[in-house]
């Protein structure tokens, strides 16, 4: 699996911003799979206040392997 990670370099089209897509498409087809579950209610995070299904999530644990 080949994730882009653009966290240090400041690359904004990486795939930890697109994730979101990913999950409203995943949803269309698993009607378990729900955005809210990713989305806090200040929106979209993947800092310090990341929800705990994002954290889990494979996208995040393979963008954030080995940087914290």
């Amino acid at each position: 699996m080949l994730v882009i990670y653009g966290g240090i370099s400041r690359y904004s089209g990486d795939d930890i911003n697109k994730f979101l897509w990913m999950v409203r498409i995943g949803g269309g087809v698993y009607p378990h799979i729900k955005e809210e579950d990713y989305v806090s209610q200040y929106g979209y995070r993947v800092d310090s206040a990341v929800l705990p299904s994002m954290k889990n999530s494979l996208m995040y644990r393979l963008s954030y392997y080995r940087t914290w």
